[in-house]
């Protein structure tokens, strides 16, 4: 028992490691000075790195864990629990990056004016998180029935 969850720690690591050197290679050096600088328009945020690195960690090691699963038709119980608190994870922080740019985007154009617009770029956004939160759910039903159907 304890070798298997070696092995999965390891592969945590390695979808850290492949995170962290992506982010290293966008952002630069900056990333372990422990902070990140982006400039959008005319507004400049300052995120500290763990906000950066992690959705990036969240995202690779679901994908990974998502492949190397699927090959053996999820009929492992530890892989698939960590697939589970990945992809719920993932459902939480896509619902907040949502909420986020909602705030961010009004706080922007709203300027007293009694009609706020629809920015094009806020409603891509907006719905390409919709569509993530979609695909996330829809593979967590996938690796539930796999699962289930492997345990009859």
């Amino acid at each position: 028992m304890f070798r298997l969850i070696l092995i999965e720690l390891l592969w945590l690591t390695l979808s850290f490691a492949i995170s962290f050197l992506i982010c290293l290679a966008i952002f630069g050096w900056n990333l372990i000075g422990g902070s990140v600088d982006i400039q959008l328009y005319d507004t400049y945020f300052v995120l500290s790195s763990v906000w950066v690195v992690f959705p990036l960690f969240l995202i690779v090691s679901f994908l990974l864990f998502l492949i190397k699963e699927g090959r053996t038709r999820f009929n492992r119980t530890l892989p698939n629990l960590i697939i589970l608190i990945l992809g719920m994870l993932l459902l939480i922080l896509f619902s907040r990056m949502s909420i986020a740019i909602t705030k961010l985007w009004t706080g922007m154009l709203n300027t007293g004016q009694s009609t706020t617009q629809e920015d094009p770029f806020m409603v891509i956004m907006i719905n390409s998180l919709m569509g993530l939160q979609l695909a996330v759910t829809l593979t967590l039903v996938l690796l539930g029935f796999y699962w289930g159907k492997w345990r009859s």
